[in-house]
């Protein structure tokens, strides 16, 4: 807590700093509310640096994001609070690096939709998020994490880390290795499509968890998305994919039992819904017909990824307990198989969505 206090005492805020407690529940960095005895609430949070190791164009990335929403949106909603020496960062004397958001009032974020209508809602936001930044060139795009939907590079990762095997864990997860390489080819199948010019690339929000959505507390309607650390060059369905992966899921993405885990349609239709409301007309036919492919490529992308921390000996993702990589590599291989079961109806939903948005 000295430590957020200390660092929040450098941003440009209003008021003196209060307090700063711990805040959400993410993966990557360690996250506080702050409060100014003026009565303002910001978010304070300390970079992970072993994830983003130039936090410095990090942010001048993320501050060039959110002007550029403002203007698309004719009002800014989302930004950064700037450090007193005028950049979006500061760095404290052990080469910590430190952010600050100001806490948007009146909202709130869920960790698991409540009704479809959340789902529809959070659509709406992601859907319009690609819209607002097709003004920027994807080329010109800080890329935040290399390689971070590149699927087959995924998989080269998962073989290493089972050659590697540091921690001897290969040998307790060959049902999974097996059903992971038998979907390797559909999973990739997106992302050489890319490679090939048949998909476009777009500035993308590349992690469209529910979680990642503010609601405002009166109206219940979806207000914008936030963490921004990954919008970098991507495809709309990896965008679609990944809300559907995390909010469409009828059990959360660590279940332990893996029974409960399968694809809620009702949850994917209505985010579907969203997403193409929000992005009106800016998708092509090409990406219309990707939408229905993204959510399995994604997931099974997830648990390679969620695995290939667990054999390495976790050192990606934060881990609450022991095996917990590998119990959510298991829901999201739950969730994958469920979806196989369920591809022509997810197809046949975008149809019918985009049929009737034509008409």
């Amino acid at each position: 807590m000295e430590e957020a206090l200390r660092a929040a005492a450098h941003f440009d805020l209003s008021g003196r700093v209060a307090q700063a407690l711990p805040w959400g529940q993410g993966h990557i960095h360690r996250t506080f509310r702050v409060e100014t005895d003026g009565g303002k609430e910001y978010i304070l949070q300390k970079i992970n640096t072993a994830v983003f190791p130039q936090p410095g164009k990090l942010m001048e990335h993320i501050l060039r994001v959110t002007r550029h929403m403002a203007d698309a949106a004719g009002k800014s909603v989302f930004c950064v609070s700037l450090a007193r020496d005028g950049h979006p960062w500061w760095q404290d004397e052990c080469g910590g690096a430190w952010r600050v958001y100001p806490l948007i009032p009146n909202t709130f974020t869920l960790q698991e939709p409540r009704t479809p209508q959340d789902m529809l809602e959070s659509g709406r936001v992601f859907g319009r998020f690609i819209k607002d930044l097709m003004g920027i060139a994807p080329k010109t795009l800080y890329v935040s994490i290399p390689g971070f939907h590149d699927t087959p590079a995924r998989f080269d990762a998962l073989r290493a880390a089972v050659r590697k095997d540091p921690k001897g864990r290969a040998q307790f997860v060959t049902e999974e290795l097996e059903y992971l390489y038998s979907c390797e080819a559909c999973a990739c199948r997106l992302y050489q499509q890319a490679l090939q010019g048949q998909l476009p690339l777009r500035a993308t929000h590349n992690d469209t968890k529910l979680n990642n959505v503010l609601f405002d507390r009166s109206s219940e309607k979806g207000v914008c998305a936030v963490d921004l650390d990954t919008v970098m060059p991507g495809l709309a369905a990896y965008d679609f994919g990944d809300a559907i992966r995390f909010g469409a899921s009828s059990a959360p993405e660590d279940a332990q039992d893996t029974r409960a885990v399968h694809l809620d349609l009702l949850r994917y239709a209505a985010y579907a819904r969203g997403f193409l409301q929000g992005c009106a007309d800016a998708l092509t036919h090409a990406e219309l017909d990707s939408l229905a492919e993204g959510p399995f490529s994604i997931t099974i992308e997830q648990a390679v990824r969620f695995l290939t921390d667990y054999i390495l000996g976790d050192i990606y993702y934060r881990v609450d307990r022991p095996g917990h990589n590998l119990q959510r590599c298991r829901a999201q291989l739950a969730l994958a198989r469920d979806m196989e079961k369920r591809a022509a109806r997810m197809r046949d939903v975008i149809v019918e969505l985009t049929d009737r948005e034509e008409n």
